[in-house]
């Protein structure tokens, strides 16, 4: 005991804790989740913490990538309003008006696709 307290405080064990406690709560609130656990092996419960944590991260990922297309689609309007009305005013052919919307199309495709949004989910 005396080597570890020498190599690895105690306090360190407790800053460990805590960081799980703060950056995994998931893992702590979720009672079904607990339940698994008891009685798994040190290898059962290795994957069923990953699978658990990857599926936290696809949740916060799908969350996070739908604020961002929603922004991007906000925006998208936003811009496409401004070439419009710049196209009236006469600052703007209508060709810029289509050559900049083709290119935010573009954008929004491309986000689409990379992001999961252009797969379909089997579980839906």
């Amino acid at each position: 005991m005396y080597l570890i307290a020498d190599k690895f405080p105690l306090q360190s064990f407790k800053d460990v804790k805590e960081f799980w406690i703060e950056k995994f709560n998931f893992l702590y609130t979720d009672t079904d989740f607990k339940e698994k656990l008891i009685g798994s092996t040190n290898e059962e419960f290795i994957v069923l913490v990953t699978r658990r944590i990857e599926k936290q991260h696809n949740l916060e990922s799908e969350r996070r990538n739908t604020e961002v297309l929603i922004e991007f689609v906000d925006k998208f309007s936003e811009n496409t309003n401004h070439d419009v009305a710049k196209w009236q005013s006469g600052s703007i052919s209508k060709k810029e008006v289509i050559k900049n919307l083709d290119i935010r199309l573009k954008h929004l495709t491309n986000f689409i696709q990379h992001s999961g949004f252009g797969n379909i989910d089997k579980s839906e």
